[in-house]
């Protein structure tokens, strides 16, 4: 259930960077004045099985993204399933919760509400894709502690001779022994924009149907660039193929660009903003007021987008920020002719 009241001050020994290097974590864990939570992300992406069910939070000992978390993970880490934490709909693969469905499960992981929960992934894009949609998931309930994200993920950790387990302990179990107090202080609509939406009529009537020259959105499409330009496809093919790329009026900040190649880790402020500014996009103009809606295909790249924007950038846009979670995907089995731009 969602909480009423407003948060209260995060005290000082939360206020952690929301990218923490290796050597920031270990700094952190080690204050007793921080309760650090940290959550492994690790996620093989698959169809649900047969069993799946709503609301139901069953974890199969055999699941693909349960046994790489099993085999090596940061001590004291416990496993965060998106597949688990979502739901999916006709439209969307990774459908937020109501709000106190979701609870249930972030208490199930023994999570508390002052919790400073520090997100980590491995694989593609430094372990940052699926580490960064559960940061926009907890980010979208209001989570009441400090949110981080371990920059480059557990390769860096690795990296950096940090040392990593393949057994669990009561502590890292599927579900712990002792639930949590997690509650949800919003519903996850406070940073998150849906399809209708999107495509709802403007005050003025420019956005019939149509996402072209709307005064209210500026669309950040995450996706990489031959899929923005149409020299890759990524569509459904069982569904109608739109007869463009993207939605008009969007801009490119490619996923891809978002990484640094050598390091593996979350491109700087200033390369960020050079980034945008490349494409055009006045990133910290005070004066213009649109809210910035990433995207990509299915919400995992547009949620990275919107983490590494709000990490950098936070305190002048981070009240702009939305991800929509159905993405092209959504848009292609809706309304195809929306994708009208090459």
């Amino acid at each position: 259930m969602v909480e009423s009241h407003q948060s209260h001050e995060m005290p000082l020994g939360l206020r952690l960077s929301k990218l923490l290097t290796p050597a920031a974590l270990v700094e952190a864990i080690n204050k007793a004045s921080v309760n650090v939570r940290l959550l492994d992300c690790a996620f093989v992406p698959k169809a649900r099985p047969p069993s799946y069910k709503f609301g139901h939070f069953e974890a199969d000992p055999s699941d693909e993204s349960r046994q790489a978390f099993l085999s090596a993970h940061v001590s004291g880490a416990v496993h965060f399933n998106l597949a688990l934490a979502t739901h999916a709909t006709d439209y969307e693969k990774f459908a937020h919760y109501p709000a106190e469905i979701f609870e249930q499960y972030a208490q199930l992981l023994g999570l508390n509400s002052d919790d400073h929960l520090v997100f980590y992934g491995r694989g593609p894009f430094g372990g940052m894709l699926f580490a960064s949609r559960a940061y926009w998931l907890f980010k979208s309930y209001g989570h009441a502690g400090g949110l981080s994200v371990l920059d480059g993920g557990l390769a860096a950790w690795e990296a950096h001779q940090m040392p990593v387990v393949s057994t669990v302990n009561a502590h890292e179990a599927v579900f712990v022994a002792k639930k949590g107090n997690w509650r949800a202080k919003t519903e996850p609509s406070a940073k998150t924009v849906s399809f209708e939406q999107l495509t709802a009529a403007a005050d003025d009537g420019t956005c019939t149907r149509s996402v072209d020259n709307c005064a209210k959105w500026l669309l950040l499409d995450a996706r990489p660039r031959p899929q923005f330009e149409g020299l890759q496809n990524a569509f459904d093919p069982s569904k109608q193929m739109p007869t463009g790329s993207h939605l008009p009026g969007a801009v490119n900040v490619p996923s891809t660009e978002l990484i640094d190649a050598e390091s593996g880790q979350f491109v700087s402020a200033e390369q960020l903003q050079d980034l945008v500014v490349k494409n055009g996009i006045k990133l910290l103009d005070e004066k213009d007021d649109k809210i910035l809606v990433s995207l990509c295909n299915s919400g995992i790249q547009a949620s990275m987008l919107a983490t590494v924007l709000d990490a950098h950038f936070g305190p002048q846009i981070g009240h702009k920020l939305r991800v929509y979670t159905g993405s092209m995907l959504e848009v292609q089995a809706r309304a195809p002719e929306l994708i009208n731009e090459k």
